[in-house]
């Protein structure tokens, strides 16, 4: 057998669990190529079956039924297999986090589609938009300022270039978006570094302060 060969594997565990049903090791490593495999519903059986096996035989086989539960969109399971399995069980440190993250995903995610939110985006108009790339944004709360990065082709190298750019808006009219920062002698992972800092001090301080910190926080950003 070759290896990485997981479709191969995949048959000698079903033929080894075809002899002896009790084989748990066959049912783990079958679910565990199933994985590879992206075939979540075998995956689901195999690791269904090592547990009803033996609950604790191997402590992480529940989590990683959860996880096949979580492709499957099936949330409802993923949060019954790890209350079942874990809740009266001591449990290592670093998989007792990854279990609690897990089982928040599944919650949020089966919230969200309980609850869909509108989603209707409509283009800003051409004052903002473009041709070029257009991306880590944020939004003032009252919805008045917008700054956004754009990506602009340049004959230099690298063969881009970055700008930070700001529009306002005037009641529900879009004003032409200025350059408000220039790539000037900085290396591109610096700048992108210099952008990820500005706009999550920027979204920290809109979430902690509100809309008013947003003149200081530009005022600021204009010091060189």
């Amino acid at each position: 057998m070759q290896q990485n060969d997981f479709s191969a594997a995949l048959e000698q565990f079903q033929k080894a669990v075809t002899y002896d049903q009790l084989f748990i090791d066959a049912w783990l490593l079958m679910g565990d190529a199933a994985v590879e495999l992206d075939s979540s519903r075998i995956a689901a059986q195999a690791y269904e079956n090592a547990i009803q096996l033996d609950t604790l035989y191997f402590l992480p086989t529940a989590y990683l039924l959860a996880k096949v539960y979580l492709d499957l969109m099936n949330y409802d399971k993923l949060i019954q297999v790890l209350d079942d399995v874990y809740t009266q069980t001591e449990l290592p440190e670093q998989l007792f986090q990854k279990i609690e993250k897990l089982r928040d995903n599944a919650a949020f995610r089966k919230n969200a589609y309980a609850n869909p939110v509108a989603f209707d985006p409509k283009p800003l108009g051409k004052v903002i938009n473009s041709q070029a790339d257009e991306y880590v944004n944020a939004l003032r709360l009252d919805g008045s300022l917008l700054v956004f990065t754009q990506r602009i082709a340049s004959n230099e190298n690298p063969p881009f270039k970055e700008q930070l750019k700001l529009a306002e808006r005037d009641s529900l009219v879009w004003k032409q978006a200025e350059v408000f920062f220039r790539r000037i002698g900085l290396s591109m992972s610096r700048l992108a570094q210099l952008h990820l800092l500005r706009m999550a001090t920027v979204c920290i301080l809109q979430l902690v302060v509100g809309a008013a910190v947003w003149e200081v926080a530009i005022s600021i950003s204009q010091i060189k």
